[in-house]
């Protein structure tokens, strides 16, 4: 017996595709897909995470926020949509692309936006290159000129904001940490003060192509400061404090 699919989850048609390859019978229960923004299903990943952490009472549903670094598109590639969409939780999202801000205050007005790149170092502006791919912009010009050998459209002066001065506005929540700035996410991550921020789980993309060996450099770095590498994608390495 067919049975209806919930509105937050699609129907799997990878495993229709494959019986039909292998032409064999369709089961009686349709297989189904659970709804996902992320790049590789971290966000199914996190919410497994926090239902568990819920489960076993270490947090509560109003104690967490995400703090996105590189938050460029409102929806697509988000770690953090799935949450706002249907857990209410609101966070902040930094962005220095002056293209991307627009539509970040109109999808995620309840989230606090920040027009701004962040930078290891004390300085008020700094130099930001836009992609070809917006997706693929950031502080380092060589990656982002051998995205694709398409070199980048665009330099302009972002504002610049140190990681500590985003995480202070946090107040005390549980936090959701993910970093996507091309290259830049090892400096962002050693400038973090752990003594005073403990991010509750941290997705970072150690983008091993561009720089070899970078996993492993941010895992030593992590679990040096308490954290336990929980997951991995294609893409994105994700921790959680032990």
């Amino acid at each position: 017996m067919k049975t209806e699919t919930n509105a937050n989850f699609k129907i799997n048609d990878f495993i229709y595709d494959e019986i039909k390859l292998k032409n064999i019978s369709s089961p009686t229960i349709i297989p189904i897909m659970a709804e996902t923004y992320s790049q590789c299903y971290e966000d199914i990943i996190i919410e497994s995470l926090f239902k568990a952490a819920v489960t076993r009472n270490d947090i509560v549903l109003e104690d967490i926020t995400y703090v996105d670094i590189g938050a460029n598109h409102p929806i697509s590639t988000s770690a953090s949509y799935l949450f706002y969409k249907h857990y209410g939780i609101n966070g902040i999202l930094v962005e220095a692309n002056p293209n991307l801000i627009k539509e970040l205050k109109t999808v995620r007005s309840n989230d606090l936006i920040i027009e701004s790149a962040v930078v290891a170092t004390d300085i008020s502006t700094v130099d930001f290159y836009i992609g070809n791919d917006t997706e693929v912009s950031g502080l380092l010009v060589d990656v982002i000129d051998n995205w694709k050998q398409q070199g980048h459209k665009q330099k302009i002066t972002a504002k610049a904001i140190r990681i500590n001065d985003v995480l202070k506005l946090t107040k005390g929540k549980h936090i959701i940490l993910t970093i996507d700035v091309e290259g830049y996410d090892y400096e962002i991550l050693n400038d973090i003060d752990f003594n005073t921020y403990k991010p509750w789980l941290i997705q970072v993309e150690p983008s091993d192509s561009i720089i070899p060996g970078n996993s492993q450099r941010i895992n030593s770095f992590l679990v040096n400061h308490g954290y336990i590498l929980i997951s991995q994608t294609d893409v994105n390495q994700l921790y959680i404090k032990l």
